[in-house]
C-alpha cells in the first residue's frame, strides 16, 4: 500500500485505489493457489502503487472513469509487477520490497512464467474494457520497456558506456513510457481529450524520467534499508547510469580516478570503491539537479489544467524530487 505521504497525494482517488487493491487480489486468484503464490508473495510485500494511482488521477481530471479506470489501474500494476519479476531475474537481484525476489524463492523458471501470467491477466482486463486505445497504450509501454531493457543489457554485456542522450533514450523507454501511458490511459478512461490529454502524457513522461534518474542516484548514494533492495546492483552488473556518465565526463583521460570509475562501470570494481569519487567530482549533486529540472518540466506540463488538478500533479512531481526510496 501507499506510504503516508503518497496517500495524501493520492487523496482524490483514495476510494478508487481501495477498489484497485481488491481488484489486484482478484486478478491473481487461481483455482490452484500454488500457481499464483509467487505473485501473491510479491504483491503482499506492498509497493507504492504509483502507476495505478496515476491512472486514476488521469481519469479524475475528467469524469473519473468508473470501473474502466479501476480495471486499467489494476492492469497497470500487474504489468509493472511483471516487469519487476523479469528484471529481478535478469539482474539476479535477491531482494525486492524488502523480501526475497520471486526467482530467489521459487526459481527462474517459475518466475518467468509468473511474469508472463501477469502480462496475460493485465491484457485480459484491458481487452475487456472494449476500448482498443487502452490496449494499444499499454502495449506500446510494454514494448518500450523491453526496448530499453534490451539496450541496457546489450550495453552491459559489451561494456559500452552510453552517452547522456543514449541514457535518456533508454530510461525513457524502460521507465518513463509506462508512467506516461498510465496517466494518458486514465485520461482516456475519464473522457479527457485534446490538449489536456497531451498534458497528462507529457507530465507522465517527464515525471517518469525524473523518477528513474532519482532511482539511479539512490542506487549509488542510498543505504540498502532505505530502498528495500541491494544498493550498487546496477554498477556491479556493468549497467552504467547517469552518475557514472557524469563522473567520467569530469575526470581527465589520464586520471587514475577515471580508470577506477571505468573499471567499476565494467563491473570489475566494487561500487563502494568509487562512490566517494562520484561525490567528489560533483556528479551526484549534478544528477540531483537534473532530476529537479525534470520535475520542474513535469510541473510546467500541467499548468494548463484546472487549478485543483494542476496542484495535485505538481505536488506529486515535487515528491519525486525528494523521495529517498
Amino acid at each position: 500500500m501507499a506510504q503516508p505521504e503518497l496517500a495524501s497525494l493520492f487523496a482524490p482517488v483514495s476510494a478508487a485505489l481501495e477498489r484497485v487493491e481488491r481488484g489486484l487480489w482478484a486478478a491473481v486468484a487461481d483455482e490452484d493457489p500454488e500457481v499464483m503464490a509467487p505473485v501473491v508473495h510479491l504483491l503482499g510485500a506492498g509497493g507504492k502503487r504509483i502507476r495505478p494511482a496515476l491512472v486514476l488521477l488521469g481519469a479524475w481530471v475528467g469524469d473519473g472513469g468508473g470501473q474502466t479506470a479501476v480495471d486499467v489501474a489494476v492492469a497497470a500494476e500487474l504489468i509493472h509487477t511483471a516487469t519487476l519479476v523479469h528484471d529481478d531475474i535478469i539482474d539476479r537481484a535477491p531482494v525486492r520490497r524488502g523480501v526475497p525476489t520471486v526467482h530467489a524463492q521459487w526459481g527462474e523458471r517459475v518466475a518467468v512464467l509468473a511474469g508472463d501470467a501477469l502480462f496475460a491477466r493485465a491484457f485480459t482486463l484491458l481487452g475487456d474494457t472494449g476500448d482498443p486505445r487502452l490496449v494499444a497504450a499499454m502495449a506500446r509501454a510494454v514494448y518500450g520497456t523491453c526496448q530499453g531493457e534490451i539496450r541496457q543489457n546489450l550495453d552491459a554485456r559489451t561494456g559500452r558506456v552510453p552517452s547522456e542522450v543514449d541514457y535518456f533514450t533508454r530510461i525513457g523507454r524502460k521507465t518513463a513510457l509506462l508512467i506516461a501511458e498510465c496517466v494518458r490511459a486514465g485520461g482516456i478512461a475519464g473522457g479527457v481529450s485534446g490538449s489536456a490529454l497531451d498534458a497528462l502524457y507529457d507530465f507522465g513522461y517527464h515525471a517518469g524520467l525524473a523518477y528513474q534518474v532519482v532511482d539511479d542516484l539512490l542506487d549509488i548514494a542510498a543505504a540498502a534499508p532505505e530502498v528495500g533492495k541491494a544498493v550498487g546492483a546496477d554498477l556491479a552488473d556493468g549497467v552504467v547510469t547517469l552518475p557514472v556518465i557524469r563522473a567520467l565526463s569530469r575526470l581527465p583521460e589520464s586520471s587514475p580516478d577515471r580508470w577506477l570509475v571505468a573499471a567499476a562501470a565494467r563491473g570489475e570494481v566494487q561500487p563502494a570503491a568509487v562512490r566517494h569519487l562520484l561525490d567528489r567530482t560533483g556528479a551526484l549533486r549534478s544528477v540531483a539537479e537534473t532530476a529537479a529540472e525534470l520535475v520542474e518540466q513535469a510541473r510546467r506540463d500541467v499548468r494548463g489544467l484546472e487549478p485543483a488538478a494542476r496542484e495535485q500533479f505538481e505536488q506529486l512531481a515535487a515528491y519525486l524530487a525528494r523521495r529517498t526510496a
